[in-house]
């Protein structure tokens, strides 16, 4: 009797007190990163997501503490470097990883955590050994991260490739389409060669948000080096850009004869004037002349919305013109020229294999380009040329090294 109201004692205490026992099983922790939800808080989404994907050696998640620690980004562990914002400890405005060779299944839980960042700014990843696979992976990932605020990338010694080039040429325009928010791309001390350069000049032809581009020490000769100059100049139109160019045309002036007809104002037949009918229809003027001291009639909102509306879908056509539009395009000898890319203002080319041949076509772009364009060129040039391109630059206001 004596235990049995000892253990009855004890449940009552325990009742009263508040405190539950413990299930065994409290949250289902997911099974696969297909059933993987995130919090938004980086440094546990990555740790959680490593652990569902059988990561063995999990990487330090790091925050420099001075400048100097942030130039270095060193450490004898594999980490992530992260850089918070100052006004809100929660959002990280940088990350960088470098010195290590990041494998497939660390590149998938990048990709599955850095398109939650909302605030990521710069991506820096640097040695970190990418095969074509893995840059596919991390490509994709970029593209989700761009539609967000990420507008510098850097990519040094990453061993990229033709491949790579020709996937980092699509992501920055084709003719269809193109990035708006990258400004600053860097993929020095990579393999891009000719090739590559070939497929990043196609990307450039239709963007218009890239300012910097380093292309130093990629092995591109003169042959990669002419598309890129000839991206900065006039070039001519390709058959699938003109047809697209077109449909472009013809989109617009739809649009316009749309809105046209909405701003004609409909002709109402209207009865016989007479004496009394001009009185009334002095006062109604009257009236509508008055304005009201309250609050605005339902009639005078609905056209102010109207009127606000118009103006904001002109003002956003007007910023967001398609290059295939820009009013630089002419039509000479049965081709389409189009002005070039001018929104690009600094290119690095420094160490690559350039000659007196490439050379030339870049001082003919900057010719054409005059004041507009291109601020800042960094090549290895030969005394003579680089004289004529020095004397073009000084009386364009660009800066050649």
């Amino acid at each position: 009797m004596r235990k049995r109201s000892e253990k009855s004692k004890e449940n009552v205490d325990t009742v009263d007190s508040g405190i539950e026992e413990e299930p065994t099983l409290t949250v289902k922790l997911p099974k696969t990163a297909d059933q993987f939800q995130g919090t938004g808080n980086f440094h546990l989404d990555f740790i959680e997501l490593c652990k569902i994907m059988g990561v063995k050696e999990i990487p330090l998640i790091k925050q420099p503490r001075s400048a100097s620690a942030k130039r270095g980004h060193w450490s004898p562990q594999r980490c992530v470097w992260i850089e918070r914002d100052p006004e809100d400890n929660n959002s990280i405005k940088e990350l960088i990883i470098s010195g290590w060779k990041v494998d497939d299944l660390i590149h998938r839980v990048l990709s599955r955590t850095l398109p939650a960042l909302s605030d990521l700014q710069c991506l820096q990843m640097s040695r970190i050994g990418l095969t074509d696979h893995a840059f596919t992976i991390i490509k994709n990932t970029v593209l989700l991260c761009m539609n967000l605020r990420l507008t510098d990338i850097s990519l040094r010694n990453c061993r990229i490739g033709e491949e790579g080039a020709r996937l980092i040429g699509s992501a920055l325009s084709t003719k269809n389409s193109a990035d708006k928010s990258l400004v600053s791309l860097n993929l020095t001390f990579n393999k891009i060669g000719d090739a590559g350069a070939m497929y990043l000049a196609q990307g450039l032809r239709f963007n218009r948000s890239l300012l910097c581009l380093s292309l130093s020490y990629n092995h591109i000769g003169d042959t990669g080096a002419t598309h890129l100059a000839e991206v900065l100049g006039q070039f001519v139109l390709t058959h699938d850009e003109i047809v697209e160019r077109r449909k472009l045309l013809m989109r617009v002036d739809r649009s316009s004869m749309a809105q046209s007809s909405l701003e004609t104002p409909k002709k109402d037949e209207k009865p016989a004037p007479s004496l009394s009918g001009k009185k009334e229809e002095s006062k109604i003027a009257k009236k509508e002349s008055k304005v009201p001291r309250g609050p605005v009639g339902k009639l005078g909102e609905k056209d102010k919305n109207v009127n606000i509306s118009e103006q904001e879908t002109t003002e956003a056509f007007v910023e967001t013109v398609n290059p295939l539009l820009e009013p630089g395009i002419v039509h000479t000898g049965g081709k389409v020229i189009h002005p070039g890319n001018r929104s690009l203002i600094s290119l690095n080319l420094s160490g690559n294999e350039l000659t007196e041949q490439s050379l030339k076509v870049f001082l003919l772009s900057l010719e054409v380009q005059g004041e507009d364009g291109l601020l800042r060129l960094s090549l290895n040039a030969k005394e003579s040329v680089s004289r004529r391109l020095w004397n073009t630059t000084q009386d364009t206001g660009n800066d050649l090294c």
